[in-house]
């Protein structure tokens, strides 16, 4: 049930600071200290630590290793990437 609440506080606070249209984006996980994402469909697109916000769930260890695919909600024009969930 934690779990729950913590998705519910991270959209609300998806909705509160998105202020343009969103889209979901698909990314590979290519460090895991410190967390590093490129998107599948831009290659260029690298994505630090600074750039991603991960729910609790899944920053204990061993929930995301390298090589594993998660889907991107992609907010504020780009500048915000929320990593919902494994793809």
């Amino acid at each position: 049930m934690a779990d729950e609440t913590s998705i519910k506080q991270m959209l609300v606070k998806i909705v509160q600071e998105c202020t343009k249209p969103t889209r979901i984006e698909e990314g590979v996980i290519t460090k895991r200290k410190p967390l590093a994402v490129t998107l599948v469909n831009d290659k260029k697109m690298k994505l630090s630590q600074t750039d991603l916000i991960l729910p609790e769930r899944l920053e204990k260890e061993g929930a995301l290793e390298t090589g594993d695919k998660v889907n991107l909600l992609v907010c504020n024009n780009g500048k915000i990437y929320y990593v919902l969930d494994k793809s």
